[in-house]
């Protein structure tokens, strides 16, 4: 018998009118899902970004703040250089501030230290790079003590810096500059007259109000300096101490951990200590509280000790600036005129000092004037004690004068060599009386427990030994 065929019931159109309705409904329900699927995504990647940013060279953060900018310029070689006074050129490397004066067409960045790092004569050479005070720049693996005495004091400088040229014609006019010679490659330099003109002379961002060496020099073999005025000026005797403001080249795959390029929160490289923890990390530049004294830090040494120069003359009890005769002109020695002073009376009122200070290696030797008072001789000899005072190539020795070096005269070893009252070298007897600014070395595990390195408020310190390394910009 044959099945009866199903009849099909019409659906009614309330039916069809609900059918649409949930079928709406469950759209709207998947749209709407999908969309706040898609919106805690963005949510998530905006605080992924937010914690892990990223990373960037400083070349590329610097061209994306340029954008616009009518402080940046570029050139037909394709390099950006900075004029007048630009608000987004700082960067932070090493403890010191720095202004990019260019990136050139390479991705590496030339900049500028702000301030000046010490003081020196620049006697006559061929070109700056052939001269004693780029030997003191510019590290040399071959000469590791008496070389690179800048270089050597940043972080990781082989990491960080890379080599590259600079003009060295021979200039007589300022008004009529040439940039057609180039320098071998070197890590480390002085500002040209061309960076110096070219950003805007006296005007510009490079004028400091210090007064420093530029290393362009004349047919005569005079370099040109700026002046604290920011006019331009040239040597006219070889005893002349100026300031020296190194440029450093950044390399191009250098990376940016933090800032926005301004003065307030500059560009922090990738892999600097910002925060030292312990006196290992402390860099060249900064002011430690020491004793209630304040000191400026030189460099930290290959051992980890932190070298530090009193910002001060001696004193006695009454607050008088101690003046002493130096003793052996051709030896600085604990056990001698202004040695055995500092190695004794002036050691005696610091803080705890077998707990703080090490026992160090202080250099000491000859400078000649017929070798334009080349500092290399300041290396020939040592001593170790624990108070030292600087010679002829210490960093941060300017800004005070009437003051022993331990430099002596390599012609006449009855003669040592001063920074006299009007500010300039001088050779004078032993036997006489000058001020003193010692220098100490800092032992490498002391803790860093406040402070920010700036002389205002300076890093303080603590015997306790530091649980770990400082804070490293990621």
């Amino acid at each position: 018998m044959a099945k009866k065929k199903k009849e099909k019931v019409p659906v009614s159109t309330g039916e069809k009118i609900l059918q649409i309705i949930n079928l709406v409904a469950i759209v709207a329900v998947l749209g709407i899902l999908t969309y706040r699927a898609y919106s805690y995504k963005a949510y998530f990647d905006g605080l992924l970004d937010a914690q892990a940013p990223a990373e960037s060279t400083l070349a590329s953060a610097l061209k994306e703040k340029a954008e616009g900018n009518l402080s940046v310029f570029k050139d037909e070689n394709d390099d950006y250089y900075y004029i007048d006074d630009p608000d987004n050129n700082y960067v932070i490397y090493s403890g010191k501030l720095f202004r990019v004066i260019r990136i050139l067409k390479s991705d590496i960045v030339k900049m500028v230290a702000e301030d000046t790092v010490g003081i020196s004569v620049l006697n006559r050479s061929e070109s700056f790079d052939q001269s004693a005070l780029s030997r003191w720049l510019n590290a040399d693996s071959e000469n590791p003590v008496s070389t690179g005495i800048f270089e050597n004091s940043l972080r990781d400088a082989h990491a960080f810096l890379t080599g590259s040229t600079f003009c060295i014609d021979r200039i007589d006019d300022a008004s009529h500059i040439a940039c057609t010679v180039s320098s071998p490659e070197v890590d480390v330099t002085m500002l040209t007259l061309e960076d110096y003109l070219s950003t805007g002379g006296a005007k510009g961002f490079l004028n400091n109000g210090q007064e420093y060496w530029l290393a362009s020099n004349t047919n005569d073999y005079q370099y040109w300096y700026v002046n604290s005025q920011g006019d331009l000026s040239i040597s006219d005797y070889d005893t002349q101490l100026i300031g020296i403001r190194p440029v450093v080249f950044v390399n191009f795959n250098a990376l940016v951990a933090s800032g926005a390029g301004t003065r307030k929160d500059p560009f922090v490289l990738k892999g600097d200590i910002v925060n030292p923890a312990k006196a290992s990390e402390l860099s060249g530049g900064k002011y430690v509280s020491y004793s209630d004294k304040l000191w400026r830090v030189i460099r930290v040494d290959e051992n980890g000790a932190a070298e530090l120069i009193l910002q001060d003359y001696v004193r006695n009890s009454d607050g008088q600036e101690v003046s002493v005769s130096y003793g052996t002109a051709s030896s600085y020695s604990s056990s001698s005129g202004a040695g055995e002073y500092l190695n004794s009376t002036f050691l005696q009122t610091l803080d705890r000092y077998e707990e703080f200070l090490e026992v160090h290696k202080w250099y000491y030797g000859g400078i000649k004037q017929a070798d334009g008072f080349d500092y290399k001789g300041n290396f020939d000899y040592s001593t170790d004690c624990y108070v030292g005072i600087p010679n002829s190539a210490t960093m941060y020795n300017g800004g005070f004068n009437g003051i022993f070096l331990s430099s002596y005269d390599a012609h006449n070893t009855d003669t040592i060599y001063v920074f006299d009252e009007n500010g300039n070298l001088y050779a004078d007897f032993a036997w006489k009386t000058y001020k003193l600014r010692p220098t100490v070395a800092l032992k490498g595990e002391i803790s860093i427990t406040g402070g920010n390195g700036t002389a205002d408020n300076p890093y303080t310190l603590d015997i306790a030994a530091a649980s770990g390394s400082g804070e490293v910009s990621q």
